[in-house]
C-alpha cells in the first residue's frame, strides 16, 4: 500500500541514525511492526484465561520466601 507522508526532517533523520539505515520505508516498516507486536503482547490478554488450583494460597507462598531470606 503506498501513502503519501509528511515528516519533521529532524525527526525522520534521528530515526535513520537510530536505526542506522538510509532507508525510511523500511524504518517506518519496522516501526508499525513494533507497534502492532506490543498490541498483541498485553498483559490484559491473560486476564481471566489462567486457572489456579482451589488450594492454591498466595498468601502462604509470601511468608515462606520471607523466611527464606
Amino acid at each position: 500500500m503506498q501513502i503519501k507522508l509528511t515528516l519533521n526532517d529532524g525527526l525522520a533523520k534521528q530515526l535513520l541514525d537510530f536505526y542506522n539505515t538510509d532507508d525510511l520505508n523500511s524504518v517506518i516498516n519496522n516501526i508499525l511492526e513494533e507497534k502492532v507486536a506490543q498490541k498483541d503482547n498485553k498483559i490484559e490478554d491473560f486476564f481471566g484465561k489462567i486457572e489456579y488450583f482451589e488450594d492454591y494460597d498466595y498468601k502462604s507462598m509470601r511468608n515462606r520466601s520471607a523466611s527464606l531470606s
